[in-house]
């Protein structure tokens, strides 16, 4: 039953621990807000002789490297075909990840309350997080729910450039999430964590539509194929 109880009371650490993580200030890495993990859950960091390690990630993402949405994503690539055994890699947002882990451990001490007696399994559960995607824009960015598209909430960076995306932010009410991720299905993307606001349509509180910037999709395609190119020539022999 001690060692029950020391399991629950490291749950709660590491809920306030993760809990810190995701409430972390909004001008805390603006830029290289992504980590890399591999198929086990270990996140990428360099040494400082320049070698890598992967690690299962501690509670303040100490020695995990953060990097822009298109580094993360070569990272994978490069990290597939040197490690294909622990492949697929995948991008979280720091944020996101920081939010799972503490999902993670919510669900755990629930399950130890109940078995300690000290909540009654009966009780109506908690209502599930709503799967989110992150959008992101050059002053702020958006949490929105990933099914409806409904802004969930929105940051206004400190040391944005545009005086006015407040008062934008403020009036949009959903994202074509939908659209997007046709989009994205058809040209071979997978499903996104985190993404830019310029690729995605949104409807304005008033009806009014907005579409995404049709150049924005097409660089990022490009990218997607030029990198796709270089792991075909780098993985023959």
């Amino acid at each position: 039953m001690n060692e029950t109880k020391q399991f629950r009371e490291a749950c709660e650490a590491q809920i306030m621990a993760w809990t810190e993580v995701r409430d972390q200030q909004p001008g805390i890495l603006v830029e290289k807000r992504n980590i890399v993990l591999d198929a086990r859950g270990r996140a990428y960091g360099s040494l400082p002789d320049g070698r890598y390690k992967l690690e299962y990630p501690r509670s303040n993402l100490a020695g995990v490297s953060h990097f822009n949405f298109m580094d993360a994503r070569e990272l994978c690539r490069r990290m597939d075909i040197a490690l294909p055994e622990f492949a697929p890699s995948k991008v979280m947002d720091f944020k996101t990840y920081a939010e799972s882990r503490v999902d993670e451990a919510q669900k755990a001490l629930s399950m130890i309350k109940a078995y300690l007696g000290e909540t009654k399994t009966s009780e109506t559960p908690l209502p599930s997080i709503p799967n989110t995607w992150v959008i992101t824009a050059a002053s702020g960015e958006f949490v929105v729910n990933a099914e409806s598209g409904d802004v969930v909430s929105y940051t206004v960076y400190e040391n944005g450039d545009d005086p006015d995306f407040r008062e934008r932010a403020e009036n949009i009410a959903r994202f074509d999430v939908a659209e997007y991720r046709q989009w994205f299905e058809s040209v071979g993307l997978t499903e996104p964590t985190n993404l830019n606001w310029l690729g995605i349509g949104f409807w304005q509180k008033d009806g009014f539509y907005e579409s995404f910037e049709q150049d924005w999709r097409d660089d990022l395609v490009t990218a997607m194929n030029d990198n796709r190119a270089a792991a075909v020539e780098t993985a023959e022999p």
